[in-house]
């Protein structure tokens, strides 16, 4: 008997390496760490938002914009045009977490890890149909099948794209090391939906 699997509705997680050549990384990251000194915080470190057109941050601003176009085209998405929304950094120190969100107002979001070792703590993203849980047998091991959760080990230099409605946290910095990323929303811009589905609505 042939059992053929049908991934109905999934979520898409993106992973992608080696965003950065080791030049730019090294400036990005020496522009947050001046950032975050000028302000001494026991939790994690946030910037208010980041000019991602600032010269010095176009050499992952448009790693992000490229990218994002091939995960829409992937998609298939019918669309006049994108933008980076909002960018920001986040300086976890020892201890430090950040608790469960979303990204609101906003299609697709990543996050790009600027400084990570294998201690950094994972982002671990939550499953939002609350009816799946119904039901919970126990399990030889945790798959993506069977699981509720699901955790991502931040790896430097790489990005993680998801959708902004996925709810995600990142787990406590039990390392001596800081844990530094950056990460980003994506949204349309112009006419979106189908007029004749009475779905059209304008994005500036």
């Amino acid at each position: 008997m042939n059992i053929k699997e049908i991934s109905l509705f999934p979520t898409f997680i993106y992973h992608v390496d080696n965003i950065l050549d080791e030049k730019d990384r090294n400036k990005l990251l020496k522009d947050v760490l001046k950032e975050e000194k000028k302000i001494n915080l026991d939790h994690t470190f946030q910037t208010n938002g980041m000019d991602h057109t600032k010269k010095i941050y176009n050499c992952l601003s448009e790693k992000i914009k490229t990218l994002s176009k091939n995960i829409f085209d992937h998609h298939k998405l019918i669309y006049n045009d994108f933008e980076i929304t909002g960018m920001w950094s986040n300086v976890m120190k020892q201890n430090n977490d950040i608790q469960i969100h979303t990204h609101p107002n906003n299609f697709l979001s990543g996050v790009y890890y600027l400084k990570a070792d294998d201690n950094s703590p994972s982002i671990v993203f939550t499953d939002p149909r609350q009816q799946s849980k119904s039901i919970t047998p126990a399990v030889l091991e945790r798959t993506v099948h069977n699981s509720s959760v699901w955790w991502f080990k931040p790896k430097q230099n790489s990005i993680l794209f998801f959708p902004s409605w996925l709810q995600h946290h990142v787990e406590q910095n039990k390392s001596k090391e800081k844990r530094i990323s950056i990460a980003f929303n994506i949204m349309f811009n112009g006419l979106i939906g189908s007029a004749k589905a009475l779905t059209q609505s304008t994005f500036k």
